[in-house]
C-alpha cells in the first residue's frame, strides 16, 4: 500500500474513532440510570466526600526529606503530592514517598506502649500507660548511671526525629555512645574525606550544578534504584539533553543502561581506577592548571604519588582496559569544569573508603569543578537559633569527647557529673567510640565483652537494628546481655521482639517537628505540620524525649512546653 494512502487511512480511522467516542458519550448522558462514570463523574471519589484540608509536610520515608502537600477529608489523609514550591521534590515524589498514607494507616502499627512479659526475642508484651513506661525507663537509666556511669547507656537513632535523641538527649545525659546508620553505613567516609580535603562535609544533598553540568560520572551510585527523588529527576534531565554519562559499576545497573561509558569494574578496585585517572590528568596536562595553582596545595606530592599509577597498571587490578580508563578521563577533561564525579551516598564498602572518597574529590579538584558553574557548589545551611539550654555533658554530636558541665550552671545536669560519668574516663576508653564509619557495630562489642567498659542500656529510635549492623546473630547476643533495651518505632520490625519496653511513635503525617534547615543551591527552611491527630495511643518523638528528659533530671534541656513554641 503506498505511504500516502496509508496516512489517509489512518486519519480516516482516527476521525471515525473520535466521532464514535463523542456519540457514545452523548448517548449515555441521556439514558435513564446511566452510571456516573460514563459522564466522567465519580460521585464516590474521596474529594467529593467533604471539605478538603491542605497541610504541608516533609517526607520521612528516606533522608531526602522532600516537601509534601497533604490533603485530608474529615480527619483522614487521602492524598500526598510533591510540593511544587519545594526545591527538592519540585512537585514530584518517588514511589516510597507515595506510600506515606499506607504507612500511616498500616494495620500492623504499634499502637500503645508495651512492656516485655516473656524472654527477649519471644515478642510477648502487655500494654501499659505512657507514665508507667517512661517512669520505668527513667528508673533503669538512673540505676545504670549510678552503677556504671552515663556512658554505659548507648543511643541509636535514624529518621528526622533522631536529633532529639542522638544529638540532644544523649549529649545532655552524658554519653558519647550515640550513633546512627546513616553515618555508620552511609555517609561517614564521604563527609570525613570531604572535611580532610576541603575543610567541610558534603552535606545531605548532592551539591551538583545539574542545570549546567555537561559530564556526570557515577561510581557505585544507583540512581533509579535507591529512589532519591531529586537526583532521579536531575539524572533524567542530563540524559534527556544528551549530556555525557560515565558509570563505574560491576553490574549493569539502571544508570549504566543510560551511560555513554559503562566500566564494569572488578569490585573493590575503585581506588586504583581513580589513581590512574589522576595520573592521566597530570601526565597529559589535562587538569585545570590555573585553578590548581590558585586554590590547592600539595599538587607536587600528588603528582609524585601517582607517577607510576598508569592506566596499564590499573587495568591489571580493575579488569578494565587501559583504553577505557584513558577514554573516560579524557571525556571528563574535555567538559571540565562542567564535569563532576558525584559523591553519592552509601559509600561504606571496602574499609579504605575515606581514602577512596578523597581520590574522588581530588579528581574533581583537578577538573576545576568546585565553586564553578556546571561543577559543584558550596552549599550552606540556613542558621536558626536554638532554644537556650545548659552546656551539654558531652561536647559535639555523634562522636564528641566528653566534657564537664560548668560549675555555675544553675539547672544543668549537676548530679550527672560524679565519678567517671560525663567525663573522659581515666583509662581513655571513652575516646575509643564513634571514631569511624563502623560506630554502631563497634558499640555492639562492649555490650558483649565489656571491653573497654560495658554498655548496659540501649535506646533505639527508628533504627531497623537487625538489618543495620552486619552479623545479626551477634547483635542478638548483645541484646541478651543488656539491662535495658528500649525500642521507639512505628512498625513491629524484628528487633522490637527483643525490647524490654516498646514506645509507639506518631508518623510524620501526625506531628510537628523541629524546623528543617536545608542546605541547597538556594538554602531554605522547611516546616512540618500534622495533617491529622496521632492515631491510637502514639506520641511524637520530641514529646517522648521531653517527657523522659524530665524524669532523668534533664528539665533544663527542654525549656519549652510544646513543639510549636
Amino acid at each position: 500500500m503506498p505511504k500516502v494512502q496509508l496516512e489517509i487511512t489512518r486519519r480516516t480511522f482516527m476521525k471515525s474513532g473520535v466521532a464514535a467516542g463523542v456519540a457514545g458519550t452523548l448517548g449515555t448522558r441521556g439514558m435513564k440510570g446511566a452510571p456516573a462514570f460514563a459522564a466522567g463523574i465519580d460521585e464516590g471519589a474521596w474529594y467529593r466526600q467533604g471539605s478538603i484540608e491542605t497541610t504541608y509536610n516533609v517526607c520521612d520515608i528516606c533522608p531526602w526529606h522532600c516537601g509534601l502537600v497533604v490533603r485530608s477529608v474529615d480527619g483522614v489523609v487521602r492524598k500526598i503530592d510533591g510540593n511544587p514550591d519545594d526545591p527538592k521534590s519540585r512537585g514530584m515524589l518517588c514511589p516510597r514517598g507515595q506510600g506515606g498514607v499506607s504507612f500511616m494507616y498500616d494495620p500492623d502499627r504499634l499502637q500503645a506502649p508495651m512492656v516485655r512479659t516473656g524472654e527477649r526475642g519471644e515478642g510477648r508484651f502487655r500494654e501499659v500507660e505512657w507514665d508507667f513506661a517512661l517512669d520505668l525507663i527513667a528508673q533503669k537509666m538512673n540505676e545504670i548511671k549510678d552503677r556504671s556511669g552515663q556512658e554505659s547507656v548507648a543511643v541509636f537513632g535514624h529518621t528526622a526525629g533522631d536529633s532529639w535523641w542522638v544529638e540532644h538527649l544523649a549529649q545532655a545525659w552524658g554519653t558519647p555512645n550515640a550513633a546512627k546508620p546513616s553515618s555508620s553505613l552511609c555517609i561517614s567516609p564521604r563527609d570525613e574525606a570531604s572535611t580532610l580535603t576541603f575543610g567541610f562535609p558534603v552535606g545531605g544533598h548532592e551539591p551538583l550544578d545539574w542545570e549546567q553540568l555537561e559530564c556526570l560520572t557515577l561510581i557505585g551510585s544507583h540512581i533509579g534504584e535507591d529512589a532519591r527523588n531529586t537526583v532521579m529527576q536531575d539524572f533524567a534531565n542530563i540524559h534527556g539533553r544528551a549530556g555525557k554519562i560515565i558509570v563505574v559499576d560491576p553490574r549493569l545497573s539502571s544508570a549504566a543502561t543510560k551511560a555513554d561509558h559503562w566500566l564494569p569494574i572488578k569490585p573493590g578496585t575503585d581506588t586504583a581506577l581513580l589513581l590512574a585517572w589522576l595520573h592521566v590528568l597530570i601526565t597529559e596536562e589535562l587538569y585545570d592548571a590555573p585553578y590548581v595553582d590558585r586554590w590547592t596545595t600539595g599538587f607536587d606530592q600528588l603528582a609524585a604519588h601517582v607517577a607510576e599509577m598508569t592506566p596499564e597498571w590499573a587495568a591489571e587490578i580493575t579488569d578494565l582496559s587501559a583504553e577505557q580508563i584513558r577514554d573516560t578521563i579524557r571525556t571528563m577533561a574535555a567538559h571540565a569544569p562542567r564535569a563532576v564525579i558525584m559523591p553519592g551516598r552509601h559509600v561504606t564498602w571496602y574499609g579504605n573508603d575515606t581514602q577512596r572518597m578523597r581520590a574522588v574529590y581530588l579528581v574533581n579538584a583537578l577538573l576545576g569543578a568546585y565553586g564553578r558553574e556546571g561543577g559543584m557548589y558550596f552549599n550552606r545551611t540556613p542558621y536558626i537559633g536554638d532554644v537556650p539550654h545548659p552546656p551539654y555533658a558531652v561536647a559535639g554530636s555523634a562522636g564528641g569527647c566528653a566534657a564537664e558541665p560548668s560549675e555555675d550552671e544553675e539547672d544543668g545536669p549537676g548530679e550527672l557529673a560524679p565519678g567517671p560519668t560525663g567525663k573522659v574516663r581515666a583509662d581513655g576508653a571513652q575516646e575509643r567510640f564513634l571514631q569511624g564509619p563502623t560506630a554502631m557495630q563497634e558499640l555492639i562489642e562492649p555490650m558483649i565483652s565489656g571491653d573497654p567498659y560495658r554498655i548496659e542500656g540501649l535506646i533505639c529510635y527508628g533504627v531497623n537494628l537487625l538489618q543495620s549492623i552486619p552479623n545479626p546473630e551477634r547483635t542478638k547476643e548483645a541484646l541478651r546481655n543488656l539491662e535495658l533495651f528500649v525500642a521507639i518505632d512505628v512498625l513491629p520490625m524484628e528487633h522490637i521482639e527483643w525490647a524490654d519496653i516498646v514506645l509507639p511513635e506518631a508518623t510524620y503525617l501526625e506531628r510537628y517537628d523541629d524546623l528543617f534547615t536545608m542546605a541547597h543551591k538556594t538554602p531554605y527552611i522547611h516546616l512540618r505540620e500534622p495533617a491529622v491527630e496521632p492515631l491510637h495511643d502514639t506520641k511524637p518523638g520530641w514529646w517522648i524525649a521531653k517527657e523522659l528528659g524530665a524524669r532523668i533530671g534533664l528539665d533544663g534541656f527542654f525549656r519549652w512546653d510544646d513543639i510549636e513554641e
